[in-house]
């Protein structure tokens, strides 16, 4: 039984793989350390009609940066369900800078696929990762009542803090059927 099952799983992992080549999304990035948080913008330019110049500044625990080290050139990842941002440079101090490429985890975008979403691009996985979306939260989300949201709606939920619980209150104060958009 266990081997029907783990034989099952590898099937299912291949195609998975097979349906969503692997893609990279290319960058650069600076990066300074205060204390225990790192901030890190990353900025991609590409000559392309969907992506253009683009740019974010976001703030990480060092602690999930997997690997970061002051003071050499190195390799170290934010690692989330939606995929992997692997960075390459160095810091010298507190202050770092180098390039970096996002790896997404096809088996998260089929996980969305099956809840709905479509049209789930590599950016929008980007922001998926950055954001540290999981299915955990969706799967909170959705059973809050927000099973119809845009893959941009659901980021910026993320983005702003609207947890399970920020829902909750919101409802025990009578608000019940609130339209994400407001």
């Amino acid at each position: 039984m266990k081997k029907q099952i783990i034989l099952v799983f590898l099937f299912v992992a291949v195609i998975i793989n097979q349906a969503y080549p692997k893609q990279e999304i290319e960058g650069s990035w600076i990066a300074k350390i205060k204390g225990d948080t790192v901030r890190i913008q990353m900025t991609i330019f590409k000559e392309e009609k969907s992506w253009g110049y683009w740019n974010t500044t976001n703030r990480f625990h060092i602690d999930q940066l997997v690997g970061l080290q002051k003071g050499k050139a190195q390799e170290f990842k934010l690692i989330n369900e939606a995929g992997t941002i692997f960075f390459n440079g160095k810091f010298t101090g507190e202050k770092g800078a180098g390039q970096f490429t996002f790896q997404a985890n096809n088996q998260f975008r089929a996980f969305l696929k099956s809840k709905g979403y479509k049209e789930i691009s590599d950016q929008k996985m980007l922001s998926l990762c950055i954001h540290g979306a999981s299915r955990k939260y969706i799967n909170k989300i959705e059973k809050l009542g927000y099973k119809d949201l845009s893959l941009s709606k659901l980021i910026a939920f993320i983005i702003h803090g609207v947890t399970a619980d920020f829902i909750r209150q919101i409802h025990d104060l009578g608000y019940k059927d609130i339209s994400p958009s407001k």
